[in-house]
């Protein structure tokens, strides 16, 4: 009996030194979206939590299936044995292949739901429900292309972006305590920056004569939503299906509608923006949270003051002429 017990002593013993030895490991935390990746990174600053990419920097999410499932499946396997949790867009992009594919290699893989937290202690971020303009689709000859998830990109919305970071350090803080105060003051410097910056483009463009807008990317409508702009549509078409009949039809649309602003996400030809810009609209390219080299990723604060910057100049110019 004497014996038993000192066996049942020497392995709690054990256990409790093992499970000392792990708390002591820094969390490690897999990644395979460069916004998310962006994001993290800049939240863990002087911790000891590890951020490990699956992804090449230039691959796009898109194809982010078939790259785990193919040339990408070593490199996944080599990260997710690494790795104690695994940040997704889960609820938001229901198609978000990375935690499934993850699990194949470690089972005690946790999910990091970027959108929606693991407790629900916080809000989560909604889905915008924005019905296709049939009618401008119909005139313009194209199909309908709704978004995913993914494709919606919240993160460029500044108060989107504030409850991404408070979701991600709520979470990260729980797997890793000892970090927790280090998050926090992360997730505040962070914070008084995107409320700072969303603060003054609201100021400006409170004086702005006109906000009707057009996005020709999916992009765009949680930034729209969240600055109060006048979104008349959000139109998706490959640059192939932008024909000079299109352009025309767009721009008188552009025209009747007193369109101030179109956003793209990628420079039109130089016969488009001129088309559009002769219908009385200027012509916005914002950026996005995508890696600047293969070497450096993209600066999510940077990125949206850059951004607002360039909504605020557009909307501005007629109020100041």
């Amino acid at each position: 009996m004497k014996r038993q017990s000192l066996i049942c002593l020497l392995l709690a013993l054990f256990s409790l030194n093992v499970s000392a030895a792990a708390q002591d490991e820094p969390l490690s935390v897999m990644v395979a979206h460069p916004a998310l990746q962006a994001i993290s990174e800049r939240l863990v600053q002087q911790t000891g939590i590890q951020i490990l990419p699956v992804q090449p920097a230039k691959l796009p999410p898109s194809r982010l299936r078939s790259y785990l499932g193919g040339r990408g499946e070593n490199r996944l396997a080599e990260v997710s044995q690494q790795a104690d949790a695994v940040i997704t867009l889960g609820s938001l992009w229901q198609q978000d292949p990375i935690y499934p594919f993850a699990r194949r290699f470690n089972i005690r893989i946790a999910e990091i739901d970027a959108t929606e937290p693991l407790d629900q202690a916080l809000p989560g971020i909604a889905r915008l429900r924005h019905e296709a303009p049939s009618a401008l689709y119909a005139t313009l000859g194209l199909e309908p292309m709704p978004a995913n998830g993914e494709e919606s990109a919240p993160w460029l919305s500044p108060t989107a972006l504030g409850s991404i970071a408070d979701i991600l350090v709520h979470d990260l803080a729980r797997f890793s305590p000892a970090d927790a105060q280090q998050l926090e003051t992360n997730l505040a410097a962070f914070k008084r920056e995107l409320i700072k910056t969303k603060s003054e483009a609201d100021l400006e463009l409170a004086l702005a004569y006109n906000l009707t807008t057009l996005s020709l990317s999916p992009h765009f409508d949680y930034l729209a939503s969240d600055l109060g702009l006048d979104l008349l549509a959000s139109l998706y078409a490959a640059p192939n299906e932008w024909t000079a009949e299109r352009l025309a039809q767009l721009a008188d649309y552009i025209r009747d509608n007193e369109v101030a602003v179109v956003l793209v996400d990628h420079p039109l030809d130089e016969q488009g923006q001129q088309r559009l810009e002769e219908a009385g609209a200027r012509v916005i390219q914002l950026n996005q949270l995508k890696p600047v080299s293969r070497q450096e990723i993209a600066a999510p604060l940077e990125v949206i003051q850059a951004n607002l910057a360039k909504l605020v100049e557009a909307y501005m110019a007629d109020a100041d002429s």
